[in-house]
């Protein structure tokens, strides 16, 4: 039970990277559009 926990937390943590990389990319995105605006 205690390898699924890790495992749950392995992912936990990719999920939360993968968010972060997410809204850095749309954030990215707006910047670019309100300055071609």
């Amino acid at each position: 039970m205690h390898a699924v926990a890790t495992e749950l937390r392995k992912l936990g943590v990719s999920i939360t990277k993968y968010n972060d990389a997410i809204e850095i990319e749309l954030a990215s995105e707006m910047q670019s559009a309100e300055i071609g605006t």
